[in-house]
C-alpha cells in the first residue's frame, strides 16, 4: 500500500508539483488549499505526513501543527515550508515540527526530506509505548488550591495522557493530583501527573489542549491503568 502524504499550500501551481514528484516516487499524494480543507483531508484518509506552508489563508501553519499534533500524536509527520523568515527554527521544533524547509526548494529535496524522517519514525515508534483513544473524564486538582478542573482524555498511553479542557489554571512543568473516572464504576484511577504540554485555542481547535506526563501512582491504580490499556487495545471498553 503506498503511503499517504499531504501537501497544504494555497499555491495551486506549487501543490500540483509536489503532488506529482511525490506520486513518480510511490507516494499517494492529495492536496489541500487551506488548514480547514486539509483537517477534512486528515479525517478521511490514514495519512502518515503532512507537508505544509506556515503561511494559510485561514489561519497559521503553527496552529494547523498544534491541532495535528493534539489529535495524533507524534505518529504524524509534519514538514513546515516557509519562503520568510517569520519563524524561528526553534519555534517550530518547539511545536512539534518533524523538519522546518526553506521556500523556494525543489521537490526531490522534499522527498529526500521526507524519506529519511519516515526512516526514523519507523525506528522510534517501535520505543514509544502505544496511546489509545478515548473519552474519559479527569479531574485536576492541586494540593494547593481548592478548585477542581475537569476536562475530557483524548489519548492513553502507559507513560501519559492528552486533555481536552475549556479553561486550564496551570503552568508548564506544574505538578497536580489527577483522577480519571470511570462510568458506573465507583473506582478511580490517580496519581500524580506533570504539565508538560500546553496548545491554546485556535481557529482548529477549540479547546485548551493540555499533555500530562504520570509522575506517580498507587501499585493499584497501575494495575487499572494496565488493565484499562488492555481493554483499549482490544476494543473491549466503550468511548463514555
Amino acid at each position: 500500500m503506498n503511503r499517504k502524504v499531504l501537501i497544504v499550500d494555497d499555491e495551486p501551481e506549487l501543490r500540483d508539483i509536489f503532488k506529482q514528484v511525490l506520486e513518480s516516487y510511490g507516494f499517494e499524494a492529495f492536496g489541500a488549499s487551506s488548514g480547514r480543507e486539509a483537517i477534512s483531508v486528515v479525517s478521511q484518509e490514514s495519512i502518515e505526513a503532512i507537508i505544509s506552508d506556515v503561511r494559510m489563508a485561514d489561519g497559521n501553519g503553527l496552529d494547523f501543527l498544534d491541532y495535528i499534533r493534539n489529535i495524533s500524536g507524534e505518529n504524524l509527520l509534519f514538514i513546515l515550508m516557509t519562503g520568510f523568515s517569520d519563524i524561528h527554527p526553534e519555534q517550530a521544533y518547539d511545536r512539534g515540527a518533524s523538519a522546518l524547509l526553506k521556500k523556494p526548494m525543489e521537490p526531490e529535496a522534499v522527498v529526500q526530506c521526507l524519506n529519511q524522517l519516515l526512516r526514523l519514525s519507523k525506528i522510534s515508534q517501535k520505543l514509544r509505548p502505544p496511546r489509545y483513544a478515548t473519552s474519559l473524564s479527569v479531574l485536576l486538582q492541586d494540593t494547593g488550591k481548592a478548585d477542581e478542573q475537569k476536562g475530557q482524555i483524548q489519548n492513553i498511553s502507559r507513560s501519559g495522557f492528552l486533555v481536552s479542557i475549556d479553561e486550564l489554571s496551570m503552568n508548564l512543568n506544574e505538578e497536580t493530583q489527577f483522577k480519571i473516572l470511570f462510568k458506573n464504576n465507583s473506582d478511580a484511577l490517580e496519581g500524580r501527573c506533570t504539565l508538560r504540554r500546553i496548545s491554546y485555542p485556535t481557529k482548529f481547535q477549540k479547546d485548551h489542549q493540555a499533555g500530562f506526563e504520570i509522575c506517580d501512582m498507587s501499585e493499584t491504580s497501575k494495575e487499572m491503568l494496565f488493565k484499562l490499556l488492555r481493554q483499549l487495545e482490544d476494543n473491549l471498553i466503550p468511548i463514555i
